[in-house]
């Protein structure tokens, strides 16, 4: 049965980071995909000069297009916050920061477009909001409040396995974590994890969409050697709350 998914992320190239394998994987499945991006990730530092006039949101804006047609994406939505940056910078100051917007409001925001796009499921993220970053766990708070508020039954929790990573420190979730203040445990151990998804067929893909989000994400080819790429991103993890979903279908 097709179903829709509707993917709630906090900043442009997440999605892939985090998700693309799944989402490519779906699609293929024959679901349709749908893409929330709650910002726009005004405060990426570009890896290169932009062109004078564009600003960092609109390339970011830009590249996640990209991706998500290179994941098969049938949809790309944003829910019109600003990223609210690391811990003491003024950004976070913004009266459109995502991670000090008010809850309910964005939840309304997110149900909407649950409800204008049929979604059956909703994926956000774990109560940690993978690592610590305020947008990340603004991410859990308003996805959980938007699935009630929308009646999706079955929602995931994308996560990491934290256990599976301890040896990784070339995950990009990793040097993320290692920019805030107070670093925490990323995401989950294996016990509480509910469905892992073996992203390896389509890894090609999963790379391409990283790569798509070049103003912030190095070429994975000088990044990591191809059999190492697999290792650290041929796997993608979810905690399962409701009833089966699509994502228990993956391979695994």
């Amino acid at each position: 049965m097709t179903t829709t998914i509707v993917f709630l992320h906090a900043h442009p190239d997440d999605e892939a980071i985090f998700t693309g394998g799944t989402m490519a994987l779906l699609a293929a499945a024959g679901h349709r995909v749908v893409l929330v991006t709650a910002t726009k990730g005004e405060e990426g530092t570009p890896r290169f000069p932009l062109p004078a006039g564009e600003s960092i949101a609109d390339r970011r804006e830009a590249e996640t297009h990209a991706a998500a047609e290179l994941l098969a994406v049938d949809a790309v939505r944003f829910l019109g916050f600003r990223d609210s940056g690391v811990a003491g910078s003024d950004a976070q100051d913004h009266p459109l920061a995502f991670g000090a917007c008010d809850v309910e409001e964005a939840a309304d925001r997110l149900a909407t477009i649950c409800a204008q796009e049929g979604a059956d499921v909703l994926v956000h993220y774990d109560p940690g909001g993978i690592y610590a970053h305020a947008d990340h766990l603004q991410v859990h708070r308003v996805g959980g409040l938007a699935a009630a508020r929308a009646g999706i039954a079955t929602t995931y929790e994308a996560t990491v396995d934290h256990e599976y990573l301890h040896f990784v420190d070339v995950h990009l979730v990793e040097g993320a974590n290692r920019s805030l203040e107070s670093r925490k445990a990323i995401g989950l151990p294996t016990a509480m994890i509910s469905t892992t998804v073996d992203c390896r067929a389509v890894l090609e893909t999963k790379w391409r969409a990283m790569a798509a989000h070049a103003s912030q994400i190095p070429d994975a080819d000088p990044m990591l050697p191809p059999e190492q790429f697999a290792d650290v991103y041929g796997w993608e993890w979810f905690v399962r709350h409701g009833p089966p979903g699509p994502i228990d279908a993956l391979p695994s």
